[in-house]
């Protein structure tokens, strides 16, 4: 646990006072001390940490705030009492128009997953203390690739609620600088072998025949499949040389722009120009 010490410049130091945390330190010749309501616990003390931090990046940045009401969380005039899942839904109602649906289903999602967390809590309630013990909670039900889009979403809604001036402060943002995911082994391509033994097998399939063509395309270019099926010959040219992917075909919506946002151009095989010169006769 933090003990009572002197901070050095650009700094904050956590302390422990009557079995709370504060923290202190010093801004263009000011001294600044308040405490963040957190018990001297091991949650608490992550959760006070985050907060100096979040305090040191903006005295850098010169995002300093001295009245400190963005770190204490206070409310602005104006404010109304809203639970995180109400700031979730709200934040993809204004979004619906600007987002695919699949993402307004993630919205929608991790709404529930805040609701189930608790349903009752409050934006003006939410502190880098609760930040901790949702993704403690989250943890166990995802994988942490999935839970940091989730944070990712959250930030971004709350970010949204400060914009529309019903509150200012954003507890989250030090859990998206903190929260780290793992590394993971990268899946395994598919040897020629295999590559070959799945095209014939389709291809004996009366089921499956009809898909030989796709499935080729896929191995042959490394296209994702919403690529493949949003494709149009207007992107192609007309030798078949360049093929351009800028756009993608999402389930239950539109076309729309590829999963990285990037677009980019394949050159095919002989094999994929000739497979695609004959699909047009």
């Amino acid at each position: 646990m933090a003990t009572k010490s002197k901070a050095k410049a650009g700094s904050v130091v956590v302390f422990e006072r009557n079995q709370l945390l504060s923290l202190r330190w010093s801004w263009r010749g000011k001294r600044y001390q308040f405490s963040p309501k957190l018990r001297a616990d091991v949650i608490g003390q992550a959760a006070a940490e985050m907060k100096a931090r979040q305090i040191e990046i903006d005295m850098a940045t010169g995002q300093f705030d001295p009245t400190l009401a963005k770190y204490k969380g206070e409310m602005v005039q104006g404010a109304r009492p809203m639970t995180g899942q109400t700031l979730l839904t709200e934040f993809a109602e204004a979004k619906a128009k600007l987002v695919a649906a699949k993402t307004l289903e993630k919205y929608e999602h991790v709404g529930k997953k805040l609701a189930r967390f608790s349903r009752t809590k409050l934006v003006s309630d939410y502190t880098e203390r609760t930040t901790i013990l949702f993704r403690d909670y989250l943890l166990t039900e995802v994988a942490p690739i999935s839970a940091a889009e989730y944070f990712s979403v959250i930030n971004a809604a709350w970010e949204w609620g400060i914009s529309r001036g019903w509150f200012q402060s954003n507890p989250w943002t030090a859990m998206i600088s903190a929260f780290k995911v793992p590394p993971t082994e990268s899946p395994q391509p598919f040897t020629v072998d295999e590559i070959q033994a799945i095209i014939k097998a389709m291809d004996e399939s009366r089921f499956y025949r009809y898909y030989t063509p796709l499935m080729r395309f896929l191995f042959g270019t490394g296209c994702r499949t919403g690529e493949a099926i949003g494709l149009r010959w207007g992107v192609v040219q007309k030798n078949i040389s360049q093929i351009w992917i800028g756009e993608s075909y999402k389930r239950g919506s539109d076309r729309g722009a590829t999963k990285m946002h990037k677009a980019r151009t394949i050159y095919p095989s002989k094999k994929i120009t000739k497979s695609l010169a004959e699909s047009q006769t």
